[in-house]
């Protein structure tokens, strides 16, 4: 079924005047059950876009301009509650993001180019940002590195203070890390 509707969008994007702005509504399903719908023109996402659950409950909202997710999203859980917002800024600007766990707490804060994770239990579970290159620092549960690259110079006092509470030894395992 999906073929269906995506070889009927394209047959009237042939079908168009190259002259004229070629638009059309796009619905996506998947086991008979609608999955995406939103708007392309010429030839690329602009507007509105709705993802759902299999169940029909609304997933996410994403705006998008010209093929580019712009302005923002609003994602919700598969009970109807707000997972969180994002809202895109041009591309050397970043994104701005606050998702929460379903229990409520913080799950990531993104502030521009720097983002923070968090665990369900509020333990840091990841501190990443895109510069020139892109550093992250990513913990599993029990406070052993899962991942690092590039420096640590991005973290905030904050941050420091939030990883020595967390995981006292964050340090030393940071230094065993770039030895590997």
């Amino acid at each position: 079924m999906k073929f269906v509707y995506i070889f009927f969008g394209l047959l009237i994007l042939i079908s168009c005047d190259r002259n004229e702005s070629p638009a059309f509504e796009y619905k996506e399903f998947y086991e008979g059950k609608e999955r995406v719908e939103g708007r392309f023109l010429n030839g690329q996402r602009d507007g509105v876009f709705t993802h759902y659950y299999p169940n029909g409950d609304v997933a996410r909202i994403r705006f998008y301009e010209n093929g580019h997710a712009k302005g923002g999203a609003t994602d919700y859980y598969p009970n109807n509650k707000l997972m969180g917002y994002a809202v895109f800024l041009e591309k050397t600007k970043g994104t701005y993001q606050l998702l929460w766990h379903p229990n409520g707490d913080t799950m990531i804060v993104t502030d521009g180019k720097f983002s923070r994770g968090y665990y369900k239990d509020g333990k840091p579970r990841m501190y990443s940002y895109v510069k020139e290159n892109f550093s992250t620092i990513i913990f599993e549960e029990s406070g052993r590195i899962k991942q690092f690259t590039g420096p640590l110079d991005y973290l905030r006092k904050r941050d420091s203070f939030d990883l020595d509470k967390a995981y006292p030894d964050w340090k030393e395992r940071v230094r065993e890390w770039e030895e590997k």
